[in-house]
């Protein structure tokens, strides 16, 4: 049987890749994503004020599953229409500079759909 030969140490290739670190975004340019199904409250709106960032809301549809599974969601959006336009009204009272949309019925889908827009400082969700 032939002896097996290993490579002697300087025979080994050793490269360094540069590795690329993802952009520090600018504080100023943070913002909030408060995920909610819940109607207005003042008192979060308060807090969200005092934090001076942008929020963005986010309003799940809520469809039954038999609005889902006839893909009848219109009743389910308008509601959550609502509740996001009760939101921007009540955070522009309070001099909080929001954006707003309804979104999916998963709320991690919602999540990840308001986060890939821009970068987010804090997620509040409320009940």
């Amino acid at each position: 049987m032939p002896a097996v030969s290993t490579p002697a140490p300087t025979d080994v290739l050793v490269t360094t890749l540069p590795v690329a670190t993802p952009p520090v975004p600018d504080p100023a340019t943070l913002r909030t994503v408060l995920l909610t199904p819940s109607p207005y409250r003042s008192g979060v709106a308060a807090q969200l004020a005092a934090e001076g960032r942008p929020v963005h809301v986010v309003v799940p549809m809520r469809p039954t599953r038999l609005q889902a599974w006839c893909s009848d969601i219109d009743g389910a959006h308008a509601a959550a229409l609502r509740v996001v336009h009760g939101w921007l009204d009540g955070l522009a009272a309070h001099g909080v500079r929001a954006t707003g949309e309804v979104g999916d019925p998963d709320h991690a889908v919602a999540l990840a759909d308001a986060g890939a827009q821009a970068p987010t400082l804090a997620v509040l969700t409320l009940p």
